[in-house]
């Protein structure tokens, strides 16, 4: 059974540092590899206090529209809700947390209240709420006890609000459970950084856990194979390219100097595209001191591999 923890007020920082003791429903689509816009080793760097989630102005619209879309809900279903100051810990797992936003009133439920920006690529006309937040559904469901969830998504294309009632997932519940355990006592329990995914957010955890080089080296003897393997996909995406190009040119000369051509259920164009650049060197040449004024360094680690040349007796 879970227990509730009343938190009448926190800032920012507090909240988040509440928030890193254990795992909420925020984080439920990066276990299961649901999230497009997170990944486990950026999730494994917040809960260690190595960076934050950093307060977009996405987010900071969504956090303001809460009780606007909250008002939306109720006015669309004749049901009440309030809202709750506090967070819900799992009665096995104390590092299974979930805030949710609002209750129910006269129901085992809760409700979660989000906004969709006016590019957001999400499906709100399905009869399933979008992965990313059916898993915070579910997670809520499985640290809160609630028969049910609501969850209402306010569209800013067309201002229009969608709403789902969600039921328990047994399945679902079961595997974000197994991989809440996996994640907490593999990574962060014995501070082993999860394996990176080639993702943008695994490259700022890096940068996150990693900022500097250190002096000397480092022996990669075990990792020979891995070394291996990168530089054979170099070399593929350096022939791929190749051959992509070689497909553009193709294309170009079967159009045969039109501008536009279609075939296989695919348009194709070839327009002139206006393109303005500063050229540096000729600026430096004419005008050194304004080119000193906006001038701007920048530090930037690349990983680089060469093969090393074989000894000779």
């Amino acid at each position: 059974m879970s227990r509730f923890i009343a938190v009448p007020s926190l800032d920012r920082q507090a909240w988040q540092a509440l928030s890193r003791r254990g795992l909420g429903g925020s984080d439920a689509a990066t276990l299961v590899g649901l999230n497009p816009y997170d990944s486990l080793p950026a999730l494994y760097a917040r809960k260690k206090g190595l960076m934050e989630q950093p307060a977009t102005p996405a987010m900071q619209v969504g956090l303001a529209l809460e009780p606007l879309v909250a008002q939306l809900w109720q006015e669309a279903t004749g049901k009440r809700c309030r809202q709750v100051r506090g967070m819900y810990v799992d009665g096995e797992k104390d590092y299974f947390r979930a805030h949710v936003q609002r209750k129910v009133v006269g129901e085992s439920a809760g409700l979660l209240a989000k906004m969709a920006g006016p590019f957001s690529k999400l499906d709100l006309k399905g009869d399933k709420p979008p992965d990313l937040y059916m898993c915070q559904c579910q997670w809520a469901m499985m640290v809160c006890g609630f028969d049910r969830m609501y969850l209402a998504v306010l569209s800013l294309n067309g201002y229009k609000l969608a709403w789902w009632e969600v039921a328990p997932h047994r399945p679902m519940i079961q595997a974000l459970r197994r991989a809440g355990e996996d994640f907490w006592t593999r990574h962060i329990l014995l501070d082993q950084a999860p394996e990176p995914d080639g993702s943008q957010a695994s490259a700022q955890a890096l940068e996150a856990m990693l900022p500097q080089p250190a002096p000397g080296g480092a022996c990669l003897e075990d990792q020979a194979q891995l070394i291996r393997r990168y530089v054979d996909l170099g070399g593929q995406v350096d022939a791929l390219r190749k051959e992509r190009e070689a497909l553009a040119q193709r294309l170009r000369l079967a159009m045969d100097g039109h501008s536009r051509g279609q075939g296989g259920g695919y348009q194709v164009s070839y327009v002139s595209q206006r393109r303005e650049s500063l050229d540096g060197s000729a600026l430096r040449a004419a005008l050194p001191q304004v080119y000193r004024q906006f001038l701007r360094e920048k530090t930037v680690n690349a990983l680089k591999v060469t093969q090393e040349e074989p000894d000779v007796d």
